[in-house]
């Protein structure tokens, strides 16, 4: 199994292309599991932290020099092409 990837449910699209490049994609509302990257889009004017960002606290390492965290991608005003180029990339260092 590849590297775990949190996406906002409203964005199925992206979802899809990243189970095809082969991660390993959970519902970023419902996961309990620790992931690698977060896809989410916008943002409220009144900024609330997501709720369950906690639970990636625990997260796989992120693949160069055995470093640990979460990279968080917002995909306002990306493609959908745009935004799994850029997950593939900072995850596992290739172009998809």
């Amino acid at each position: 199994m590849g590297l775990t990837v949190a996406v906002q449910d409203s964005l199925p699209e992206i979802k899809i292309m990243l189970e095809q490049g082969g991660f390993h994609v959970v519902s970023m509302e419902h996961s309990r599991e620790p992931v690698s990257a977060v896809v989410y889009s916008g943002v409220a004017e009144t900024w609330e932290p997501i709720p369950s960002l906690e639970n990636y606290s625990g997260v796989d390492p992120i693949g160069r020099d055995g470093a640990m965290g979460v990279v968080l991608v917002n995909a306002t005003g990306f493609t959908t092409q745009e935004v799994v180029k850029l997950v593939s990339h900072r995850l596992a260092g290739e172009d998809y």
